[in-house]
């Protein structure tokens, strides 16, 4: 072994420069000695090494990425002990960081982000398959390779799925990088593979728009934002965002574990749809589902501040007395986040939070309870709670995306960014509705060093005002007549049905705007009309399209909740059941929960190389993990050493797009069937053609060779030998046998002798 100053771990790696240091470890550039290659070497920061808490943890992550071999992982290829800390010997990724790729290029390419996801979740998929979750998904922990190859580090957290929690993975811990937590984690519930789902979404999210969905100036301030606040949709910070790419992003961000994805496999086939140019699962759904019931965020710089008290909406100046009506929502129907404002006009008292408050103050409890573990812990700095933001951006600030809001609103919401001058320019527009915004400069999405500079102001093009139309009063009337009568006046109609112990079935209780106030043409008014009282009998709704079913709950005084599920039997969009079930009775104004079907599930065959193994068990139990049934076929060769669990080929060809359920063929190699040959006297005969006919019937390959036998030899015409002997194992198929013949030569047979006297 040559000299050297530099230390060698377990006698064969030598240490060079320290290239990362983290909470609890330092990784070093190193060279394996042995196979003289190049490899990344964590070290426990010594001062831990005497605490067993973070031994057990070095020693676990080692283990859980120890046994993920998969060309999208990080490998891990030793771990040890030396002088009295402990390390772990991985592979030497050359490349950055994909924290390191947003902070340089900012925004990438939407088909470039979606690529990365799609490998991101191939190594999540394969974890999960093996039994382990990651828990801190995050661009720190993705390196992209020289020739652009992703790869997903740092399995520290990771824990076995279904395995004995103790102080490490114990439920109430909060585990993980606070920017990027999920919102279960953020209450320290326990994490499972869609909890890996919402962190990668987080990451998807940013690839995208250069900056995570939350921010803030705490751990537990972003914490609260993940647990109650909507994002902002990333089209809002990147207009160039596909609304494909951008609902698969925002199912993954979820707050409902049970709303997202159900796996990583689920979330990378989805993906790969929208690459492929291919319908997705998650644009089909209306993305307000997945944010039942929490607090549509603001477009956010960053840093910024938590989201402030609701504050009354300013006057709007003398030359427009209304805002105008909100352009068509987007997302099929259901606006979101808010772009206009949605509650009771300047001046008007807003309705009770109708949350209940037991139910606040218990998720602010929970919150302040995940400080304290945080702080605490922290203190000490013991590994694997929330640490500080790891947020891409610097003291810039982000333009959001105004354009379609009305001047006023967009000027709260840039104001509320931390932009202190914007400008405002009135032209006249016809394709526009009055004081709206349809242009902005700079657009939205860019970075600004110098975002107060007054000399460059923040400039809003707006649409100028033009006629108002007065509403009529139709509260009192029939639905048809109240629908009627605001039509004519040039005004949009929505239904809502709210039972009513006073007034008839069918009368309008309310409208959303007094009759007293004016508004543009094409104004949506919401109507509230009484379904009167008692119970009702939930419809039979099973075979309805989801549009058709939701009339008919809302013409019963129902309320619908959609969840969906995969089916083979009901075409998409089209109610497969509801809960309760046809014919229960129900208060007017209960929900109803209509299990709408997502179609057949699609999966995408695997290649051979994603499944880290040629193992047969091994690939088989991950296809059924994916959704597919397997069937092995095995093609017979000569070779008898043939190592019959190897996979040569998979069908149908890799890359192909099945239904759940689908079966996908393994191909492998099986040995020749083997027969011992027998004995002559097992014949029972020696006739040559009683024995190829015997020797066939059993399997065998025949072949005849004669022998020379001495005149008169009763051998003469008959089997004296097999060719192997018998008792000899041959392949069916591959080997023969011969029979050898005795034969009398001409001379023998005359009756002379080998010197040929008579």
């Amino acid at each position: 072994m040559a000299d050297t100053d530099n230390p060698i771990f377990g006698g064969r790696y030598e240490l060079f420069s320290r290239i990362a240091r983290g909470g609890m470890s330092e990784v070093f550039l190193g060279r394996d000695r042995l196979l003289d290659r190049p490899v990344a070497v964590k070290v426990l920061i010594p001062e831990f090494a005497t605490d067993s808490s973070f031994v057990e943890r070095f020693r676990r992550e080692a283990q859980a990425a120890a046994n993920l071999s998969q060309p999208n992982v990080v490998g891990v290829y030793d771990w040890g002990n030396h002088e009295g800390t402990y390390y772990i010997v991985m592979e030497y990724v050359e490349g950055r960081s994909l924290a390191e790729v947003i902070r340089s290029d900012g925004p990438l390419h939407p088909d470039r982000a979606a690529d990365i996801a799609i490998d991101i979740a191939a190594a999540l998929a394969f974890a999960h398959s093996n039994g382990v979750v990651h828990r801190d998904i995050k661009p720190g922990n993705v390196m992209i390779t020289q020739s652009g190859q992703v790869k997903v580090a740092d399995f520290g957290i990771a824990r076995a799925l279904g395995g004995e929690t103790d102080d490490l993975t114990r439920t109430g811990s909060v585990m993980g990088t606070a920017t990027y937590l999920s919102p279960e984690q953020a209450q320290g519930l326990e994490a499972d593979p869609r909890s890996d789902v919402y962190s990668l979404s987080v990451v998807l999210y940013e690839v995208l728009t250069a900056g995570p969905p939350f921010t803030g100036d705490s751990p537990v301030a972003i914490a609260y934002k993940h647990v109650q606040e909507a994002p902002v949709p990333p089209s809002r910070y990147n207009a160039d965002v596909p609304h494909e790419l951008e609902a698969i992003c925002l199912r993954g961000l979820a707050k409902d574990r049970a709303a997202r994805y159900g796996s990583a496999a689920e979330l990378r086939n989805d993906l790969l749809r929208f690459r492929a140019g291919q319908p997705t699962h998650a644009a089909a759904t209306d993305v307000t589902a997945y944010f039942p019931a929490v607090t549509a965020a603001a477009p956010e710089s960053t840093p910024h501040t938590p989201p402030a008290e609701p504050v009354a909406a300013p006057s709007p100046p003398a030359y427009q007395q209304t805002p105008p009506a909100p352009p068509a929502p987007p997302y099929g129907g259901v606006q979101y986040p808010p772009q206009y404002p949605q509650g009771p006009p300047p001046g008007a008292v807003e309705p009770p939070d109708r949350t209940p408050m037991w139910i606040t103050l218990l998720v602010i409890l929970l919150l302040v309870i995940a400080g304290l573990v945080f702080l605490l812990v922290n203190d000490r700095g013991e590994p694997g709670v929330v640490t500080e933001p790891e947020s891409t951006s610097d003291v810039r600030l982000r333009v959001p995306g105004v354009v379609g809001l009305h001047f006023t609103e967009a000027e709260r919401e840039l104001a509320d960014v931390g932009f202190e001058h914007v400008s405002i320019e009135f032209s006249e527009r016809d394709d526009v509705d009055e004081n709206v915004v349809f242009q902005q400069n700079p657009r939205a999405g860019l970075l600004l060093a110098e975002p107060n500079d007054p000399d460059n102001p923040i400039t809003l093009f707006v649409a100028a005002p033009r006629t108002l139309i007065l509403l009529p009063n139709v509260v009192g009337r029939t639905y048809q007549e109240a629908e009627a009568m605001l039509v004519a006046a040039g005004f949009s109609v929505e239904r809502i049905d709210v039972r009513n112990d006073n007034l008839a079935i069918g009368l309008v209780t309310e409208q959303s705007i007094p009759s007293t106030e004016q508004r543009p043409a094409g104004t949506i008014v919401t109507l509230t009309v009484s379904a009167g009282r008692g119970e009702v009998e939930v419809p039979r709704l099973a075979g309805q399209t989801i549009d058709d079913a939701r009339v008919t709950l809302a013409r019963l005084g129902l309320v619908d909740r959609v969840e969906r599920e995969f089916s083979t039997e009901f075409s998409v969009g089209t109610v497969i059941r509801s809960s309760p079930e046809a014919a229960e009775p129900v208060e007017r104004g209960s929900v109803i929960t209509l299990i709408v079907s997502d179609g057949p599930e699609e999966l995408v065959v695997p290649a051979l190389e994603d499944f880290g193994t040629t193992l047969a068990d091994r690939i088989e139990a991950q296809l059924l993990a994916l959704g597919f049934t397997v069937k092995r076929t095995a093609r017979e060769v000569s070779n008898l050493d043939v190592n019959t669990n190897v996979v040569r080929d998979i069908s149908p060809e890799p890359g192909t797009v099945l239904i759940a359920g689908s079966e996908v063929v393994l191909h492998m190699f099986k040995p020749p069937a083997v027969l011992a040959i027998p004995s002559l006297q097992a014949l029972e005969t020696f006739d040559p053609d009683g024995v190829e006919a015997t020797l066939t019937e059993l399997g065998f390959t025949v072949e005849r060779r004669t022998q020379s036998v001495a005149a008169g030899d009763p051998a003469d015409g008959q089997v004296i030998s097999l060719d192997p002997p018998p008792g000899t194992d041959i392949r069916i198929n591959y080997d023969t046998v011969t029979i050898v013949i005795g034969e009398a030569t001409a001379a023998e047979a005359n009756g002379e002798d080998a010197n040929g006297n008579g």
